[in-house]
């Protein structure tokens, strides 16, 4: 999709305009413009990056998984503008695909946290001594 001449880009153009117009429909949607749609869905594209790369790493590693989504997002511009003459850099793309890294890997982070958490949670449970059973009077024991 990021490489593509600009024919792919006209159908994008399309369904931006289509998501456009079914926010028009509504009163309070009104202010969503075809920017910010198009800004939006190229921040959406890259958070599954940062998501993946980021449980693939580990947590530890998210900084570095943030620094290659923007380094992606600045080669595929580069490309952009040497090898796809329909298309053009354009320094709000890398902001937006920088953007969706970081969303991912803060996802990816918050994952990681939770499972760190049941984690714990189960070694305390699991360490923790048995109490011995209550006897009731009058039961031989």
């Amino acid at each position: 999709m990021t490489l593509t001449p600009l024919t792919f880009e006209s159908k994008r153009m399309d369904l931006v305009s289509w998501i456009v117009e079914g926010f028009a429909q509504f009163g309070p949607t009104k202010f969503v413009t075809a920017d910010g749609v198009e800004f939006a869905l190229k921040v959406l594209i890259f958070v599954p990056l940062g998501l993946l790369l980021v449980l693939i790493a580990g947590r530890r590693k998210w900084l570095f998984v943030v620094f290659l989504g923007v380094l992606t997002s600045c080669w595929i511009e580069l490309a952009q503008d040497i090898w796809v003459p329909s298309r053009a850099a354009d320094a709000r793309d890398v902001f937006a695909n920088s953007a969706g890294t970081m969303i991912g890997a803060l996802i990816a982070l918050a994952i990681l946290a939770a499972r760190v958490r049941r984690a714990r949670a189960g070694k305390s449970r699991a360490n923790r001594p048995l109490t011995p059973v209550s006897q009731s009077p009058g039961s031989g024991l």
